[in-house]
C-alpha cells in the first residue's frame, strides 16, 4: 500500500479519480472497466473496494452532478420570456439522440456486469492482506495491577 502523498504525485491516480466524475454516459463504466481488468479478482478487499468505489462514484456522477446540471438546464429553460420558451427542444433530457441512447444502454449493461461479476467472485476470494496475530488468544493472561482505591 502506498501513502496518499505518493498517490497525489502519480498522474494515474488523478486520471482514475477525476475521469469517472465526468457525467458522460460511457465515461464512468469504461474507466471502471479498466480498473476491473487491473485488480486482483482473488483478493476480497479489492473486490469489495471496487464495488463500493464504483457505486459511490455512480451516486456522485449520475446522482448529484447530473441532478445539478438538469436543475440548471430546467431553470434556464423555464425562465426565458414566453416567445423564447423552447423547453420541448432544449430542456433537460431532450437532446438525446439514438447514438447517445445506445451509449447509455451499453454503459448500464457494463455497469451491471462489472458489479455483479465482482459479487459473483466474492465467494471464491481470499483475505490476502489480513495480518496474523502471534500467540494464543485463548491463553489466560496475568493481571499486573489491580484497579481500585488503595488507602
Amino acid at each position: 500500500p502506498r501513502s496518499i502523498w505518493w498517490q497525489i504525485k502519480n498522474p494515474y491516480f488523478w486520471l482514475l479519480t477525476l475521469l469517472p466524475l465526468i457525467p458522460v454516459s460511457i465515461c464512468v463504466p469504461f474507466t471502471f472497466l479498466v480498473i476491473w481488468i487491473v485488480i486482483d479478482k482473488q483478493d476480497e478487499f479489492q473486490l469489495i473496494s471496487f464495488i463500493m468505489r464504483f457505486k459511490g462514484t455512480m451516486f456522485i456522477t449520475f446522482g448529484l452532478i447530473k441532478n445539478v446540471i438538469g436543475f440548471y438546464m430546467y431553470i434556464s429553460c423555464t425562465t426565458k420570456p414566453l416567445p423564447g420558451h423552447i423547453c420541448n427542444k432544449s430542456g433537460p433530457g431532450t437532446g438525446i439522440g439514438v447514438t447517445e441512447f445506445y451509449f447509455q444502454v451499453f454503459g448500464l449493461v457494463l455497469e451491471c456486469f462489472l458489479t455483479w461479476s465482482c459479487f459473483a467472485l466474492l465467494p471464491f476470494s481470499k483475505d490476502k492482506a489480513r495480518s496474523e496475530l502471534s500467540g494464543d488468544l485463548d491463553a489466560p493472561t496475568q493481571v499486573l495491577w489491580e484497579s481500585g482505591a488503595s488507602g
